[in-house]
């Protein structure tokens, strides 16, 4: 009887490690499961994050400048920027700004500092004449861009129709820039 005990006493034990290690494995597939759950939840919300930042670039990407002299039909021509709303959607508190400089040839380009409260979409033409207040709405093909002087190149400086504001430097280069709200 005594060896029916002990065989009793040792099968429960062989049982016994045997859940043991049963569990063991289990808790460590768990944790595996975890660890790539955790890495696919990672990866999800940085996707996100970037389709979020990409949504907020939208508009901004469409918002772009370049020098250019316009000809109407009267024929005198004036030299500025196209400012051109690719978007559907207007921008607002536009700020217009190119230094002034001086030409491959040495005349003396005039600085452009303008301030655009509304840009619906479309393409515009603000010239750098002091006495030219608002931009000019292009209906036609008369404007010819001035490509071989970058001394003619402005940035621009306005807030999307979501509220963020952004800055395209003379070199084309897009920034988001921290509003006044935020930085305080």
């Amino acid at each position: 009887m005594d060896i029916f005990v002990n065989l009793a006493e040792i099968l429960s034990a062989v049982g016994t490690v045997g859940a043991l290690f049963f569990i063991a494995n289990q808790t460590k597939q768990a944790n595996n499961a975890l660890e790539h759950t955790q890495n696919m939840l990672s990866i999800e919300q940085e996707r996100e994050l970037r389709a979020v930042e990409d949504q907020a670039r939208q508009q901004a990407t469409g918002i772009v400048s370049w020098p250019a002299i316009l000809t109407p039909e009267q024929g005198k021509q004036s030299w500025g920027l196209i400012v051109d709303n690719r978007t559907s959607a207007p921008v607002f508190s536009l700020q217009v700004l190119r230094e002034a400089g001086e030409t491959n040839k040495g005349v003396q380009i005039a600085r452009v500092a303008k301030q655009i409260a509304i840009l619906p979409p479309g393409r515009y033409f603000v010239s750098d004449r002091k006495d030219d207040g608002f931009p000019t709405l292009l209906k036609d093909d008369v404007t010819e861009p001035i490509l071989k002087n970058s001394g003619y190149l402005a940035s621009l400086t306005f807030t999307d129709s979501n509220g963020k504001t952004w800055m395209r430097d003379a070199r084309g280069s897009l920034s988001p820039l921290e509003s006044p709200a935020k930085a305080a």
